[in-house]
C-alpha cells in the first residue's frame, strides 16, 4: 500500500482519487506546512502539491530537507508550468525526485500520473539497493565467494559489465554479451559507449557515477535484430581489484519502451478526441449536463448554465441537487419536472424526450439518455437542453395563419351556397367558433334602428345555451 500526502488538494478530487486507487492511503492536508509531518518522522511514498499552493518550491524544499528520496509532484496550471520548472533547476536542497507536471483534467489522468511517478520511484529504489548490494558483495567476498558470485552473475537475466577507469569493457556475463550481439570476448577492451546511438551521452552518464550510485537511464543502441532500448544502472568503484572501475547493469527494456510509446500515442489520440469533443460541446446550441450514478456533475458546458441562468457557485456545488433545485424554480410545473428527473435516475436504461415550459415563456426541448460502457457498465446520465421557443412561436403563427386561410376559404363557400343572408350569417357564426373563436354573436339593425340578435354560439356544445 502506498502512503500519499496530498497538500491542499481539492476535497472532492481527493475522495475521487481514493475511490480510483483503493490501494493508496491518502493523507489530505489543507496547510502547505503539512509537509512538516516528514520532519516529525512520518513516512510517505509520495507527496502531491495542488496547483493552488502559492510557493510550491518551498514545499518541495521542506519535504526534501526531511527525506530527500520521497518523490514530490508539483501540479501546476499551464501558465506557470515552465516558470516553476526553471526555478527548480536553480533551487538548492532539492533532489532529483521532484516532478513539476501539468494539472490533470480529471481524476483518472491524475491517478495515471501519480502511478507512473510511484513506479519510477520504486524502480529507482530497487536499482539502488541492487547496485549497493553487488558493490558490497564484491568488496567483501573471499576468492571462493568471488568464484561463486561469478557463476551467479554469469547466469543472471540482467546484463552485467565490468568497466575500467577508461570505461572500456573488462568483462561481461552471458546476458550482456547477447545484448551487445557477440561473444563477451569480442567486446573486451572496447569502449562500452561505442555501440550506442548517443555515445557521448552514455559516457557522460557513466562519468557521473564517480560521485556515487546514479539513477537508471535509458539509451538506444544499434543491433542486428533492430534498435534496442537499454536501461543502464551504474555502481562505482567496486568492479575491479583496483577499486577504480565501474559495475554496469544493463537490461533490455525495448518491449516496455515500445509499449509506453504506443500508450503515449493512444493517450495523445484520446486527449485530442477529448479536446475536440469539448470544443464541439461548447460550440453547440444545446446545454449539456452529465451526471454520475452518485449524482455528481461530471461535465457541463457553459451553454447549460447560461440557458438556465445558474450562478457559478451553484454549478460548483458538490452534487447536482443544487442545480436541480435552481432549475425547478424556473419551470412552470416544478413538481412534475422534479418527479420525472427522479424517475429517470431510478430507471437508468430509459431514454426520454420532453418539452419543458418555463415561467418566462420560453420552451426547452429536453433529451436524456443513459451513458453505458461495455466493460464499466452504467456511467451516468446525459441531459441535453435546447431552446425551441422561436420554433414553437413560428409553429403557432403558421397554425394560426392556416386556420385563418381555412376560415376564409370556408366563408367564401358559405357565401356562394345561398342567397339567404340570415342563413349565411348563422353558418358564418358556426365557422367562427369552429376555427377561430370561443364565442360568436351576430347582431342586425332593423329598419327602425333597433338592434336584433340574429344568433350567438360557443365552440363547446354545453355552453351554447348560455349564448
Amino acid at each position: 500500500m502506498s502512503v500519499v500526502l496530498a497538500v491542499a488538494l481539492d476535497a472532492e478530487l481527493t475522495r475521487a482519487l481514493a475511490r480510483t486507487e483503493p490501494a493508496w492511503r491518502l493523507h489530505p492536508t489543507d496547510d502547505p506546512e503539512g509537509v512538516d509531518r516528514l520532519v516529525r518522522g512520518e513516512r510517505f511514498d509520495l507527496v502531491v502539491v495542488a496547483p493552488s499552493v502559492r510557493e510550491p518550491i518551498r514545499v518541495a524544499q521542506r519535504a526534501h530537507s526531511a527525506d530527500r528520496t520521497v518523490p514530490v509532484v508539483l501540479l501546476r496550471e499551464p501558465g506557470d508550468l515552465e516558470v516553476v520548472r526553471r526555478a527548480l533547476q536553480l533551487t538548492p536542497l532539492i533532489g532529483e525526485s521532484v516532478h513539476c507536471l501539468p494539472s490533470p483534467h480529471d481524476v483518472g489522468e491524475l491517478a495515471a500520473v501519480l502511478r507512473e511517478v510511484l513506479s519510477e520511484s520504486d524502480a529507482r529504489a530497487r536499482h539502488e539497493a541492487t547496485t549497493s548490494m553487488l558493490d558490497q558483495m564484491l568488496r567483501e567476498a573471499t576468492p571462493t565467494q568471488r568464484q561463486h558470485l561469478g557463476l551467479i552473475l554469469e547466469h543472471l537475466p540482467v546484463g552485467v559489465i565490468s568497466l575500467d577507469a577508461e570505461l572500456r569493457i573488462r568483462g561481461t556475463n552471458r546476458a550482456a554479451a547477447q545484448l551487445f550481439a557477440g561473444p563477451g570476448a569480442d567486446a573486451i577492451g572496447s569502449p562500452v559507449a561505442d555501440g550506442f546511438d548517443d555515445p557521448v551521452g552514455v559516457e557522460t552518464f557513466l562519468r557521473g557515477a564517480s560521485s556515487g550510485t546514479t539513477p537508471a537511464e535509458l539509451f538506444a543502441m544499434r543491433h542486428p535484430d533492430g534498435p534496442r532500448h537499454l536501461e543502464l544502472i551504474v555502481a562505482p568503484a567496486g568492479a575491479g581489484s583496483d577499486g577504480r572501475g565501474l559495475l554496469l547493469l544493463v537490461q533490455d527494456v525495448t518491449a516496455r519502451v515500445l509499449a509506453e510509446r504506443a500508450r503515449d500515442e493512444a493517450e495523445e489520440v484520446l486527449r485530442f478526441q477529448k479536446q475536440l469533443l469539448e470544443i464541439e460541446s461548447e460550440a453547440t446550441i444545446d446545454g449539456i449536463l452529465v451526471v454520475s450514478p452518485e449524482g455528481r456533475i461530471l461535465y457541463s458546458n457553459r451553454r447549460f448554465a447560461l440557458m438556465w441562468g445558474i450562478p457559478d457557485d451553484v454549478m460548483a456545488a458538490e452534487g447536482e441537487s443544487a442545480a436541480l433545485e435552481w432549475v425547478s424554480h424556473s419551470v412552470v410545473d416544478a413538481v412534475g419536472f422534479a418527479a420525472r428527473v427522479r424517475y429517470l435516475y431510478e430507471h437508468p436504461d430509459e431514454v426520454d424526450r420532453d418539452e419543458i415550459l418555463l415561467r418566462d415563456g420560453r420552451v426547452f426541448d429536453r433529451f436524456s439518455t443513459p451513458l453505458r460502457d461495455p466493460q464499466a457498465g452504467y456511467l451516468g446520465r446525459a441531459w441535453y437542453f435546447r431552446d425551441i421557443t422561436q420554433q414553437k412561436q413560428l409553429e403557432a403563427n403558421l397554425r394560426r395563419s392556416q386556420e385563418r386561410s381555412e376560415l376564409l376559404a370556408n366563408a367564401s363557400a358559405v357565401f356562394a351556397s345561398s342567397l339567404d343572408h340570415e342563413a349565411i350569417l348563422h353558418r358564418l357564426a358556426e365557422l367562427a367558433v369552429a376555427g377561430a373563436a370561443d364565442w360568436c354573436a351576430v347582431d342586425l339593425t332593423d329598419a327602425d334602428g333597433r338592434i336584433r340578435r340574429l344568433t350567438a354560439t360557443h365552440r363547446l356544445p354545453e355552453k351554447r345555451a348560455l349564448a
